[in-house]
């Protein structure tokens, strides 16, 4: 999901609240290598991650959780333009 800065925070801070996890600082990293994969012809997604739940990914990161979180994601600031995207 792409989130405005204006409002990032209060939506970061709601979905924590709600059960959802923010994934910080070096942790960030190991969730990438753990899901993506790089060949001579780009990144990409390792399938076998495709569809897992939350747990599942935070076990595998070695993060201990509450039972009711059932959600995780990062926060990136990307400097893009939505309106220069081509399809």
């Amino acid at each position: 999901m792409f989130v405005v800065d204006e409002v990032a925070n209060e939506l970061i801070e709601t979905m924590v609240q709600e059960g959802a996890m923010l994934i910080k600082g070096d942790k960030i990293k190991a969730l990438q290598e753990l899901i993506t994969y790089e060949d001579q012809e780009g990144a990409h997604v390792r399938k076998e991650w495709v569809g897992k739940d939350a747990h599942t990914y935070l076990d595998a990161l070695n993060i201990s959780y509450d039972q009711n979180q059932s959600a995780l994601f990062v926060k990136q600031h990307l400097n893009i333009h939505l309106y220069n995207w081509s399809y």
